[in-house]
């Protein structure tokens, strides 16, 4: 998806790099203690989470590319088709 200079990629379609950039933001102790889990996260556990979001029809996350810059993530879960409804968060990337 395009929208003027913002991007959002799919995180099923990410790249290898691209992945492991979002965990090390996710594990940032700024983003990771307003998370429903403040665990610190395993790069296993990362990748497996993305591989679930391939057949999920309840969770959405994309990686938000900004004036070529990534400057966050944005997600929908909770998402029901049927009723229209769904729980959306954002957390930016730390290092900005």
């Amino acid at each position: 998806m395009n929208l003027n200079k913002t991007s959002l990629t799919n995180f099923i379609d990410l790249s290898g790099n691209n992945k492991l950039m979002v965990l090390d933001w996710r594990n940032n102790e700024d983003v990771r203690k307003w998370m429903y889990n403040s665990d610190i996260i395993s790069k296993e556990e990362h990748l497996a989470f993305i591989d679930s979001l391939k057949n999920s029809e309840t969770k959405q996350y994309y990686l938000v590319l900004f004036k070529k810059q990534y400057i966050g993530v944005m997600y929908f879960t909770e998402i029901d088709s049927a009723s229209k409804i769904a729980e959306f968060g954002i957390y930016s990337n730390p290092n900005l």
